[in-house]
């Protein structure tokens, strides 16, 4: 397992920004000193340690930010890519830059084989991101490197598990004591030598269950990942997943984070956070569950695969002779849904009289019959069907309204669904 670092900025620096006057000064190994990525410390002048505000006097502006708990992400200007901050200090920052070069003179636009070559050797985890994209991470010493189809995009930088912690811990302040202005707030929540999951959230997208949430580990400091069971309303696992905690490797008194995706097709109702170590997968950090208190979260899921039809109940139809039919494939249970139909008609207007002048004395005009002639119109009207189950069907009587069509001579409908409601 290895974290799944930032997502870097893939744009580069415009070519005339990297035209100089004289050659940048070179390192031992060949990396430029205006860019020199050092493994478990820092990049071009930014350090992992220092406090952010000081970071981004160095790169300048982030171009954007998010944040997340105690945790911001920093999207840099190039050279730089990202930068995670943690209670305004740095843990991570990455380089996007071709110009950026390790002390092993590695860097954006690497191959896999160089870095084999560079850090044969060396302890590495993998994990791929997708059929051509993957991470290589370094944990004992404090890199990691994205590839898309075996060349390198970014280059990332953390604390090494080998190198000691920056500094003694703070202390924890006597009660009732202000911390001082900047000073990480000590939150003594976890037990002293063990991990905790200090808390978990989560969302429906699609047909996707988002676990997420924030870990802090009191222990030595190792690489983790966190896996997510889900369970259904009967206590059936109904879906699994996992992904690398961010970052991986966690240090002592560290924190971080995690946001698992579970692909399902059921309604959720309780999940279940496992923290384990990348080496050992049957061992178990921390646990902890939860539960989804409301299955609306899945209405969109069921409402997708609904299939509407509306159907005539007479062979001369009219507003008063259609059906709404829901068919429901999904294994969820509909509570009810709400069908808007917008049918075209057409009909023929009945024949009208029209009575022809006669001039001079004579008998009256007769009356001359006109043909009938036949109109479009637009009819609209709503139903609610309820009590859907898995695979199941269910009509209601579509009630229109529209204009003056007494006998459809033809129609075609469209449907839109609203209001899904899941079974409790």
């Amino acid at each position: 397992m290895v974290t799944l670092m930032m997502k870097p900025c893939r744009r580069l620096l415009p070519l005339a920004a990297l035209v100089v006057l004289a050659p940048l000064p070179m390192s031992a190994s060949g990396a430029p000193l205006g860019c020199l990525i050092t493994e478990g410390a820092g990049i071009a002048g930014v350090q992992v340690g220092m406090a952010a505000s000081a970071a981004l006097a160095v790169t300048g502006p982030p171009r954007s930010r998010q944040t997340a708990d105690s945790r911001v992400v920093y999207t840099l200007r190039p050279p730089w890519g990202q930068m995670v901050a943690d209670r305004g200090i740095v843990q991570r920052v990455s380089a996007v830059g071709s110009e950026c070069r390790t002390t092993r003179g590695i860097g954006p636009g690497a191959t896999l084989a160089q870095i084999r070559g560079a850090y044969s050797g060396v302890s590495v985890i993998t994990h791929a991101e997708a059929p051509s994209a993957e991470w290589l991470a370094f944990p004992f010493v404090g890199v990691a490197f994205f590839l898309r189809a075996g060349q390198v995009e970014a280059v990332e930088v953390f604390r090494s598990e080998t190198l000691a912690p920056s500094g003694p811990a703070p202390a924890t302040p006597a009660p009732g004591a202000t911390p001082a202005p900047g000073a990480p707030t000590p939150t003594p929540t976890t037990a002293p030598g063990t991990w905790s999951i200090r808390s978990t959230s989560t969302r429906v997208e699609n047909g996707t269950v988002v676990v997420s949430g924030t870990v802090e580990n009191r222990a030595r400091a190792q690489a983790a990942y966190a896996e997510v069971r889900v369970l259904d309303g009967d206590g059936r696992q109904i879906g699994q997943a996992e992904s690398p905690l961010q970052p991986a490797l966690v240090p002592v008194g560290g924190t971080a984070s995690f946001s698992v995706r579970v692909q399902v097709d059921q309604v959720v109702r309780r999940y279940t956070v496992f923290i384990r170590p990348a080496n050992a997968p049957s061992v178990t950090l921390a646990q902890a569950s939860g539960e989804i208190k409301d299955p609306q979260q899945f209405g969109a899921m069921a409402a997708r695969q609904l299939q509407v039809s509306i159907q005539a109940t007479s062979p001369t139809p009219s507003a008063t002779t259609f059906v709404v039919n829901v068919t429901n494939p999904s294994p969820f249970k509909v509570e009810s849904v709400t069908v808007a139909v917008e049918m075209i008609v057409t009909c023929r207007v009945a024949s009208r009289v029209v009575p022809v002048l006669v001039a001079g004395p004579g008998p009256l005009p007769t009356p001359v019959p006109t043909p009938g002639r036949t109109i479009q119109e637009l009819w609209t009207g709503t139903a609610t069907v309820r009590q859907i189950g898995p695979g199941a069907s269910a009509q209601r009587p579509l009630q229109l309204s529209g204009g003056v069509c007494l006998v459809f001579l033809t129609w075609s409908a469209s449907t839109r669904v609203s209001d899904v409601k899941i079974a409790q």
